[in-house]
């Protein structure tokens, strides 16, 4: 019961802030489509860039059978003081469009490009002074490769080692009884040759049509990427994410100490307040009524406030 009012409470503080802000939708260019949030009260001096995470989640966070809203809930958030662009990556822009999607020719840094992209467009109209980018999970290491372009830096459940160590341990914690095929894939993959997968189980990591994603994205290490900014950096993670573990934050931080680490305790991966078990956890995926956790926007807000005014 309690649990109920907290949830009506919240979702009636956020319908009150959105009355705050605008939303417009604009075309950076082909394909690369999102939402402009804008606050009401005063014109904003900083624009804050949300970078969505792997697989294809849209603008909101959100991926079929996997609604949470996500970062919908915190571009929402934010746009009462600060303008906020959610976007959708072109590969979601193509799927809506019904587009012929050429999946073995993408890389990791098609990604970087068209944040470049993005970027360059808001600095040639300079309408805002600043511009933060917030990457979550995949994100944060398309923002970092290209956060030197701009004002700020948050990583929100960043991972801190390449993607290859990453799948393991997520690999292995479901599918222990498959250790040597996932090893041998990851390894085969990482040392930059094709990988011929017999496990129709593992088919949506190995596929032949993504390899080439993955071989680009695996010669990234984000610690080492990270070292290289010279622009103020906040390291957010839960200490109930069940994808990237807060110990891939202190990583960033541990190589980055001039870096403001924040771990927001009972926060997970789609960035809800978790107090139960696993199921609850799972369960918030694919729950879009569930707020964001209440410290998450305090966090950004203040880093913000004294980092990049």
């Amino acid at each position: 019961m309690i649990r109920t009012i907290v949830i009506l409470l919240c979702l009636l503080v956020a319908k009150l802030q959105s009355q705050d802000f605008t939303k417009q939708e604009i075309v950076i260019a082909e394909d690369l489509i999102g939402d402009l949030y804008q606050p009401k009260k005063e014109k904003a001096k900083v624009l804050i860039i949300q970078i969505p995470g792997s697989g294809i989640p849209d603008r909101n966070g959100n991926s079929p059978g996997m609604e949470n809203n996500s970062l919908k809930f915190l571009a929402e958030s934010l746009a009462s003081q600060h303008a906020v662009f959610a976007f959708d990556k072109r590969v979601i822009t193509q799927m809506k469009a019904k587009k012929e999607i050429k999946e073995e020719e993408m890389t990791f840094q098609d990604n970087v490009k068209d944040l470049e992209i993005i970027i360059n467009h808001f600095k040639k109209e300079k309408k805002f002074s600043k511009i933060v980018l917030i990457g979550h999970s995949e994100g944060s290491l398309v923002a970092m490769l290209a956060a030197n372009k701009t004002n700020g830096y948050i990583s929100l459940a960043g991972a801190g080692r390449s993607i290859d160590f990453i799948l393991k341990d997520q690999l292995l914690a479901q599918a222990p009884f498959w250790k040597e095929e996932i090893e041998l894939g990851l390894n085969t993959l990482k040392s930059q040759q094709p990988y011929e997968n017999k496990n129709q189980m593992l088919e949506s990591i190995f596929r032949k049509s993504v390899q080439s994603y993955m071989m680009s994205w695996m010669q990234i290490d984000p610690a080492v990427e990270i070292k290289k900014l010279q622009v103020p950096i906040l390291i957010i993670n839960g200490t109930k994410d069940i994808q990237v573990k807060e110990t891939e934050a202190e990583i960033l931080h541990q190589v980055k100490p001039d870096a403001t680490l924040i771990i927001l305790e009972n926060m997970n991966h789609v960035l809800k307040n978790i107090h139960g078990d696993l199921g609850e956890n799972y369960k918030s995926y694919t729950d879009p009524n569930l707020p964001l956790h209440p410290e998450l926007s305090k966090v950004i807000l203040d880093f913000i406030l004294k980092n990049i005014y």
